[in-house]
């Protein structure tokens, strides 16, 4: 019974933190949102981005690239999983969507680990400019699927996966070429 205890303990524990970082990813994606005059539906795509990126960058103090992408990458997937259970109205192309800028946010924490200089700040821009540009996903239609209809119906975290992981060398590319141009 005390290891049942001290482990429900360590999750409460582990979950204050999780859930302040997601809290203030919500309102710095607001701000970016209200303070660069961007319609209301573009604030879910960076958050999402922006969060991976901060994630990917605070992880960068303990982990290498490869690694500290693939916790950030597996945290996305747990929020899906998260979402899933709380907010079953979400569909699985909302949910490649989410997967589509977690992906572009680590490039751009990725990115801005080579500049000298990028402050807290410079995700944001970045990634306001990135959603100007539409190198976000911003509404879930956006994405070039077959099989819209059925994947709107549908919410299924597991599919969604799939199709990131096909997809991911192709996001990490793509974000990549437009992010040597910035």
């Amino acid at each position: 019974m005390k290891w049942l205890a001290l482990l429900v303990l360590l999750g409460a524990l582990g979950t204050i933190p999780l859930g302040m970082f997601y809290v203030g990813e919500i309102r710095e994606a607001r701000r970016l949102t209200d303070a660069n005059q961007l319609p209301d539906y573009y604030a879910n795509a960076i958050q999402h981005s922006h969060a991976a990126a901060s994630a990917y960058r605070g992880l960068r103090v303990l982990l290498p690239p490869d690694a500290a992408e693939h916790a950030v990458l597996t945290l996305g997937l747990m929020n899906e999983w998260f979402e899933r259970a709380f907010r079953p109205h979400d569909h699985t192309l909302e949910m490649m969507k989410d997967f589509y800028n977690n992906q572009a946010g680590i490039m751009v924490g990725r990115a801005l680990e080579e500049q000298e200089g990028a402050d807290r700040h410079a995700a944001g821009e970045l990634l306001v400019r990135m959603a100007r540009d539409r190198k976000l996903i911003l509404k879930p239609e956006e994405l070039a699927v077959d099989n819209q209809r059925a994947l709107l119906a549908s919410a299924d975290v597991a599919g969604a996966w799939q199709w990131f992981r096909r997809e991911r060398e192709h996001i990490r590319h793509t974000t990549a070429q437009y992010l040597q141009h910035q």
